[in-house]
C-alpha cells in the first residue's frame, strides 16, 4: 500500500514537472517571438527613415538630410510621413517629363509638392489636366485616410494687370485643386484650405522667362507641427 502510495506521489510530481517545464518552453518561446517581431519592426522602420535622405534626388531638391538616430521615431513621426509622400509623388509621375514640373521638398515648418501651374493647368481653360489626376488623388487619399490638415496655395509671377489681379488668379487655381480633391477626391472638406498669395512669394527671378516659369505654381502643403500632432505613427 505504502509503495502504491510513493508510485502515486513520483508520478503526480512528474507530472507537474513536465506542465511546469512545458509552461516555461511556452513562455520562452513566446518572448522570443515578441523580441524578433520587434526586431524587424525596428529593422524596417530604420530602413524607411534612412531611405529618406537619398529618395529625392529625382525631384531636383534635398529633403530629410539630417541624421536618422534611434529616437528620430518618437523625435519627428513626420518622417515616416515624408516618405508617404515621396513614394505617392513617385508613383503618381508618369514620364521623365515631369520630373521638373513636380517638386517635393522640405523648410523648417512644411512639407511641400510645388507643382508647375503650365502642367497642371489646360492652357486657355483652367481646368485640371488629366495627367494630374494620379497624383492629386495619391495626396488627397493620403491626407483623408490619416486625417491629415492640408493647404493649398496659388502663386504667380509678375506679370499680368496688376498686384490683384495676380492676386485673384493665385486664388481661383488654389480654389480649383481644392475643388477637385474635395469633390472627386472625397477629401473631408474641413481638411482642406485654399490661399492664393499672387506674387508675394517667388522661388525664381521675375525678369526672366525661367524664373517666371518657376513662381507660377500651386503647392500642396502640409506643416510639420501638424503631422506630428496627430499620433498615427
Amino acid at each position: 500500500m505504502a509503495r502504491g502510495k510513493k508510485k502515486e506521489e513520483e508520478s503526480s510530481g512528474s507530472d507537474f514537472t513536465v506542465i511546469f517545464l512545458s509552461l516555461m518552453i511556452i513562455l520562452l518561446a513566446f518572448f522570443i517571438l515578441l523580441t524578433a517581431q520587434a526586431s524587424f519592426e525596428k529593422e524596417r522602420i530604420e530602413k524607411a527613415l534612412k531611405s529618406i535622405g537619398t529618395g529625392f534626388g529625382m525631384f531636383g531638391m534635398g529633403i530629410g538630410e539630417e541624421q536618422v538616430s534611434e529616437k528620430t521615431l518618437e523625435q519627428r513621426p513626420s518622417l515616416i510621413f515624408i516618405n508617404q509622400l515621396r513614394d505617392t509623388v513617385e508613383r503618381s509621375i508618369l514620364s521623365p517629363e515631369k520630373e521638373n514640373e513636380v517638386k517635393l521638398f522640405e523648410d523648417e515648418r512644411r512639407l511641400v509638392i510645388s507643382i508647375n501651374d503650365g502642367a497642371l493647368f489646360d492652357p486657355g481653360s483652367g481646368a485640371i489636366h488629366p495627367s494630374l489626376f494620379l497624383l492629386l488623388d495619391g495626396v488627397g487619399e493620403l491626407a483623408q485616410s490619416l486625417g491629415a490638415p492640408l493647404n493649398v496655395e496659388g502663386h504667380t509671377d509678375t506679370l499680368g494687370s496688376g498686384k490683384t489681379s495676380n492676386w485673384a488668379l493665385s486664388a481661383i487655381r488654389a480654389s480649383q485643386v481644392r475643388n477637385y480633391l474635395v469633390q472627386a477626391v472625397g477629401l473631408n472638406p474641413l481638411l482642406i484650405n485654399a490661399e492664393g498669395y499672387g506674387p508675394n512669394h517667388p522661388l525664381g527671378d521675375n525678369s526672366t522667362v525661367a524664373g517666371r516659369a518657376r513662381n507660377r505654381r500651386v503647392e500642396l502643403v502640409f506643416y510639420k507641427n501638424e503631422i506630428d500632432s496627430l499620433e498615427i505613427f
